[in-house]
């Protein structure tokens, strides 16, 4: 198993390109990055189910006229009993708060809508345990998405929606990653959405850098997973910030964003760090062909909501 300390509910991420007459700069910046003035990506959203000021937030994208893709622990928690893993959902979420603006602040507050159902992936549907502990393949090894249906509504059936690509990335792909995350520790500004060109690394390098797994544990990841190298291997690379848990990655197809992947979580090589510096980031894959059924999970939601 990794001798690293997992970050739960929210990710973290913050390095961002910069944004020029519609093409991408090579040239990242690290904290405060290049923000989405142009609405880009504005399928992405910052939400909440308890905090209106969204000061306690997920990212998501919006895949349907109703429907919110983001990371399934936005809506679950793990709870260690001794030796034993404990995924359980949190209590029924009635409402959400939610913003598609690139700025939420006093001129672009929150906006409440109803929940009708929060789907998980059939996986992390058997995780779930009302006994003493969850099976032990579960632990870090499920899918971690989640569809938010919401109720039929105005101002949120007319926001723009994200296209899914089912085509899988590969190690050395670029990929465009967005979120509201905070951008420096205890962060109490409001969100923004950013982004940030990156590349997809290899799983072997990425586990590498904590100390290495199992065989049979690798394969397992690199059919759920990929990654982004963090700050723990130097100052050119991106970290994630508190609130980018569930926000897309891109690849970009002819200038459009086409969605393969959601912010799932990062590792630390020793949790007296600071996470948001030392941290590389793992997204779950939307991809088709898997025997997880990733992506044809998330299509089948669709279809059924159309």
């Amino acid at each position: 198993m990794w001798s690293t300390f997992r970050i739960g509910f929210f990710a973290y991420w913050v390095l961002l390109p910069s944004l020029y007459a519609g093409s991408f700069l090579t040239k990242p910046f690290l904290v405060g990055g290049e923000v989405d003035v142009a609405g880009i990506f504005s399928s992405v959203l910052a939400f909440s189910a308890s905090a209106a000021d969204l000061s306690e937030r997920c990212s998501g994208t919006k895949i349907g006229p109703r429907l919110i893709l983001t990371a399934a622990h936005c809506f679950t928690e793990e709870l260690s009993e001794g030796k034993a893993l404990l995924i359980k959902r949190n209590i029924l979420v009635k409402k959400i708060f939610y913003s598609f603006s690139s700025v939420v602040n006093s001129s672009a507050k929150s906006q409440e809508v109803s929940v009708e159902r929060i789907l998980f992936h059939p996986e992390l549907e058997t995780c779930f345990s009302s006994s003493d502990r969850s099976p032990a393949e579960c632990v870090d090894k499920y899918p971690d998405l989640a569809i938010v249906e919401v109720k039929s509504n105005d101002s949120f059936s007319k926001e723009n929606w994200a296209s899914v690509d089912l085509n899988s990335v590969q190690d050395g792909d670029p990929v465009v990653i967005v979120g509201y995350g905070a951008q420096t520790d205890n962060d109490q500004s409001p969100p923004v959405r950013k982004f940030h060109r990156s590349h997809v690394v290899s799983i072997e390098d990425l586990v590498k850098s904590h100390g290495g797994v199992t065989p049979a544990e690798l394969s397992i990841y690199k059919e759920l997973y990929f990654g982004v190298w963090g700050l723990l291997m130097g100052p050119a690379y991106a970290n994630l910030g508190a609130g980018d848990s569930g926000g897309p990655v891109f690849t970009l197809q002819n200038g459009q964003p086409e969605l393969v992947g959601v912010n799932s979580f990062s590792y630390c090589q020793d949790q007296e760090l600071d996470c948001e510096i030392t941290s590389n980031s793992y997204f779950t894959r939307l991809h088709s062909g898997s025997s997880h059924r990733l992506g044809e999970w998330v299509l089948n939601v669709i279809d059924s909501n159309n």
